[in-house]
């Protein structure tokens, strides 16, 4: 707890007393706050996690919809769009910990495999923005935060988190493996429909042509399929209670910002 207060007291004590050009100055302030600011979100991010560890899931699941229901309204209204556009990050965040502190999976075959499917969605979007030929020319705005060669870093675990909640979802009807894999690839494609409608407007990404091409969704599907049919064969038993909240949240969460959004344009 001690600790970012002293390096922002040193970052203080170093911008008025370093004597070696402004430059060098403002570099090592910079890093100082930037610093500064990592332990205090490790400092929260720590609180944050051990207050959800301590929830029951009837509480998480309320805590969810809350949570989603908050950034509804923000983006809803005009004037505050903005700012809970740029807090798309910490949504992700906010439902990475959710995931992490209620799976019941089998870590060690798990976390390689969420890696791989991760560092899979990340390529196959960075592809596609580079070169058009996978799902169609589109580009990333800001909304998802930072980026390498156009592709936000977070596109990969969109893709991790989708896989692994539709899954446990349709795991909830059946349990026939190959059945699962088909039934799950068609809800992430039924996710991406809603979810396309809103993702132009809230600067997640746009397409060239100015509509969501067919290939898009016919390439979605196909991969979709994939992933989830690599899950199936190596077997994986994923056990998460709130998944299926999440996903369900998720969907009416865009489906909703895409009734506002058309009625906003029927208004004005």
């Amino acid at each position: 707890k001690i600790f970012p207060f002293v390096m922002l007291g040193s970052s203080v004590y170093i911008y008025f007393y370093l004597s070696d050009g402004a430059r060098i100055k403002k570099t090592i302030i910079v890093v100082c706050v930037k610093m500064t600011l990592f332990c205090h979100a490790r400092f929260i991010l720590s609180i944050l996690m051990a207050r959800l560890r301590n929830l029951s899931d009837q509480s998480l699941s309320r805590f969810i919809w809350i949570f989603y229901a908050i950034g509804l309204l923000g983006l809803g209204v005009p004037w505050t769009r903005d700012l809970f556009i740029s807090m798309f990050p910490l949504s992700f965040l906010v439902a990475f910990i959710v995931l992490f502190i209620t799976d019941r999976s089998e870590q060690r075959i798990l976390i390689p495999l969420g890696i791989i499917i991760f560092l899979f969605g990340f390529l196959i979007s960075a592809v596609s923005v580079n070169t058009g030929v996978i799902f169609g020319d589109l580009e990333f705005g800001k909304a998802l935060g930072p980026k390498i060669s156009g592709t936000p870093y977070i596109i990969g675990w969109h893709w991790l988190m989708i896989v692994y909640c539709s899954i446990i979802t349709v795991r909830k009807y059946t349990k026939d493996r190959y059945f699962i894999s088909f039934l799950a690839a068609v809800l992430m494609v039924v996710f991406d429909m809603v979810l396309e409608g809103a993702a132009g407007n809230l600067d997640m990404w746009i397409w060239t042509s100015g509509n969501v091409p067919i290939q898009n969704f016919l390439v979605w599907f196909g991969f979709s399929w994939f992933l989830t049919g690599v899950v199936q064969i190596v077997k994986v038993d994923l056990k998460n209670s709130i998944a299926p909240t999440l996903f369900a949240v998720h969907f009416f969460f865009f489906f909703l910002l895409n009734l506002l959004f058309y009625i906003e344009k029927a208004i004005l």
